[in-house]
Formats: C-alpha cells, sequence, structure tokens
C-alpha cells in the first residue's frame, strides 16, 4: 500500500515496569518452561494499569517528539489487539480527552496491533 501523503512526525511508547522472569514464573503469570525455550529474561506487568492510559502515556511522548500539540492533531486511531476495557466503553475518546486532542476525529477497532 502506498501512502505518499502520510508522515510520520514523532513516535512514542510505554512499557511498564520490568520484572524478572523468576518473579513472573512464580506468579503464574508465564510458563517457567516456555520461559527458558524462548530465553525470555524478565517481562513488563503493568499491574493496574489499563491499556488506555498507557496509550495516553505515549501519545504525550510522540506529540513531545514531533514538538506538535494535541490540538493540531486530525486523526487519532486506536489500534488494539483485544478489547481494550467494559463493554461499549470506548478507549480511543479515553486518550483524545486525557491528550486535550478534541478536535481530532478518533477512531477505534483497527485491530492491527
Amino acid at each position: 500500500m502506498k501512502t505518499p501523503d502520510v508522515l510520520i512526525n514523532g513516535l512514542g511508547s510505554f512499557l511498564p515496569d520490568r520484572v524478572s522472569i523468576e518473579w513472573a514464573v512464580e506468579r503464574d503469570l508465564i510458563d517457567g518452561t516456555d520461559a527458558e525455550r524462548h530465553g525470555i529474561t524478565s517481562v513488563t506487568v503493568a499491574d493496574d494499569l489499563p491499556a488506555p492510559e498507557m496509550a495516553v502515556r505515549a501519545s504525550r511522548q510522540a506529540l513531545e517528539r514531533a514538538g506538535q500539540t494535541a490540538e493540531s492533531l486530525s486523526l487519532l486511531l486506536y489500534v488494539s489487539v483485544v478489547y481494550q476495557g467494559p463493554h461499549s466503553w470506548c478507549p480511543q475518546y479515553h486518550v483524545q480527552r486525557h491528550i486535550s486532542a478534541g478536535q481530532a476525529t478518533a477512531a477505534d477497532e483497527i485491530r492491527q496491533g
């Protein structure tokens, strides 16, 4: 797919705190055999931090790196792999509100995570 008019000006990311694989195995967050087979030495664990809040933090970082304000956005896409909250809840609007991108068109369910 060619997108000649789409440019990426800034990227952001957020990862929760990393824990040792031993800690994660003890709590049954990952199977020890799988971790050993794949050479996994640590994992990130979000605890009670929801994915939409992580998206807010990553969005703020992307905007800062791009030297842009949220008000300059015309489109906000929320990409996920699994459902991101209670039934009928729209995480893209949570991000839109908390980064102050009120005029941007916000879309969810891209599902290309």
